[in-house]
C-alpha cells in the first residue's frame, strides 16, 4: 500500500477508537445515573390523620361484645410499615378484641388496620410496628380545654336543710356545697376529692385569736375579693366521706341530743330499776312508766331518721374520685368543716366563713385528670348564693 494510503488508514483507526472510548463512557454514566432512581428512599414514615369507621361484617363481629373496625392512617412513605398484626398498640385497649389485617395503599400514603373492639370504641393513640424495630405513633385525641369545657357551679345548703338531710350532727359541723360539674370535653374525666379546695372570702371577726385559723392559697376566681397569704382569704379543705361518717356517728349514739336524751332515760329506767325495792309501790311504777310507756311515746316524737340520713350522706357524697363521662353530669356534695356555735346562753356565731359562703363571696378550685395521654389541669368556679329562708 503507497505510503500516503498508509498514513490515511492510521488516522481513520485511531480516530474510530476515540469513537468507541467516548461510546463507552457515555454509557456507562447514563447507566450510573439510571441506577439513581433505584436508591432506596430513607424518609421516615409519617401519619398526619387518623379514620375509624365501623364495619358490621368484619371478621368477629358475630360476637356479639364485638364490632368490626377500620382504621385508615394518611401520611407519608407508610409503605414501610410492618404488616405484624401483634405489634399494633391502640389506646384505650381493645381489650378481647385483636388486629386482624394491615395493608397498605400502592403510593404508600395510607395504611389500613381492620381490627375488632367493643362498641363506641373511639382510637386516642396509635402505634404501628416498623420492620426495623421501634414504632411509629399518632396521638388521635381531641385536646381539652378544661377551663372552658369543665363547667362547675358550687352552692352552699343552709344549715337548717342539711340539719333535715344529713342529721344535726353533720349540721353543727360541716359547711354542705351542692357541686355541679359539667364535663363537654370528648374524653371522660375524673375529678378526685383530694384535688379540691374552697376559697372563702371572709374577714376573721375580732374574737378570732383562738379560733384555728385557715392556710392561704389556690387560684382565685372572680367573685372573691380576698388575695392569698392575708387574713381574709381562707383556704377550706373537703372532708373525706370516712371522716364525715364517724362524726354522724357519734353525733348519733353520744353527743347529739336525740342520743343524749334517750341516754338520760335509759340511765334513769335502768337506776330506778335498781333502787325501787327501797321505795313504795308508786315508785316502782314510775319506773315502770318512765322504762315502758313513757320512752315508747318519746321515740315516736323524737323520731329515728338515721337510716334514711346515713344513706343519703353515702349516696350523695361525693367520692374520692369521681368519673364523669364525655357529655355527662354529676351533682354530688362535699363538706368543709365549720366552727361550731358557742353554748347556750353565751351562744355567738363564731364561723368567719358563715356570711361570705351563704351569699356566694367565695370559689370552688377543682383538679381534673383526663382519661387520655393530655395533661391534667384544673379550673375554678366562683360560689352561688344559697338560696332564700321560705
Amino acid at each position: 500500500m503507497p505510503a500516503p494510503a498508509c498514513r490515511w488508514f492510521e488516522r481513520v483507526c485511531v480516530l474510530c477508537s476515540l469513537l468507541a472510548v467516548l461510546s463507552l463512557s457515555c454509557t456507562t454514566l447514563v447507566r450510573a445515573q439510571g441506577a439513581q432512581p433505584a436508591t432506596k428512599s430513607n424518609a421516615t414514615p409519617q401519619i398526619t390523620a387518623v379514620t375509624v369507621v365501623e364495619q358490621p361484617t368484619a371478621a368477629g363481629a358475630s360476637n356479639s361484645a364485638l364490632t368490626g373496625f377500620l382504621l385508615v392512617a394518611n401520611g407519608s412513605d407508610l409503605g414501610s410499615i410492618a404488616q405484624d398484626t401483634s405489634r399494633v398498640v391502640l389506646f384505650p385497649s381493645i381489650g378481647q378484641g385483636k388486629v386482624t389485617k394491615i395493608t397498605a395503599s400502592t403510593d404508600n400514603t395510607m395504611t389500613m388496620v381492620e381490627f375488632t373492639a367493643p362498641a363506641s370504641y373511639k382510637v386516642d393513640q396509635l402505634a404501628l410496628p416498623l420492620p426495623a424495630g421501634g414504632f411509629i405513633t399518632f396521638d388521635n385525641s381531641s385536646p381539652c380545654d378544661i377551663n372552658q369545657n369543665v363547667i362547675a357551679q358550687p352552692q352552699v345548703v343552709r344549715s337548717n336543710e342539711s340539719k333535715s338531710k344529713y342529721g344535726n350532727g353533720i349540721a353543727a359541723n360541716f359547711h354542705v356545697i351542692q357541686v355541679s360539674i359539667v364535663n363537654k370535653c370528648q374524653m371522660p374525666i375524673i375529678v378526685p376529692l383530694a384535688g379540691m379546695t374552697v376559697i372563702v372570702d371572709a374577714k376573721p371577726p375580732t374574737h378570732s385569736a383562738n379560733l384555728p385559723m385557715f392556710s392561704a392559697g389556690g387560684t382565685i376566681a372572680t367573685g372573691t375579693a380576698c388575695k392569698p397569704g392575708t387574713p381574709d382569704c381562707n383556704t377550706l379543705v373537703p372532708l373525706s366521706l370516712d371522716h364525715v361518717t364517724s362524726l354522724y356517728s357519734t353525733d348519733r349514739k353520744l353527743t347529739g341530743a336525740r342520743a343524749v336524751y334517750f341516754n338520760i332515760l335509759q340511765a334513769a329506767a335502768t337506776l330506778g330499776s335498781a333502787v325501787q325495792p327501797f321505795f313504795g309501790p308508786g315508785f316502782t311504777q314510775g319506773v315502770a312508766i318512765l322504762g315502758g310507756g313513757f320512752t315508747t311515746a318519746s321515740k315516736e316524737i323524737f323520731v329515728d331518721m338515721s337510716a334514711d340520713q346515713l344513706q343519703n350522706l353515702t349516696s350523695q357524697s361525693f367520692n374520692a374520685t369521681e368519673q364523669i363521662s364525655s357529655g355527662g353530669a354529676l351533682q354530688k356534695f362535699i363538706f368543709v368543716q365549720r366552727v361550731p356555735d358557742g353554748w347556750w346562753p353565751h351562744k355567738k356565731k363564731q364561723d368567719p366563713n358563715e356570711d361570705s359562703l351563704l351569699s356566694g363571696k367565695f370559689s370552688l378550685s377543682l383538679g381534673v385528670i383526663p382519661l387520655s395521654s393530655h395533661t391534667p389541669g384544673s379550673t375554678t368556679a366562683s360560689g352561688t348564693p344559697a338560696k332564700s329562708k321560705s
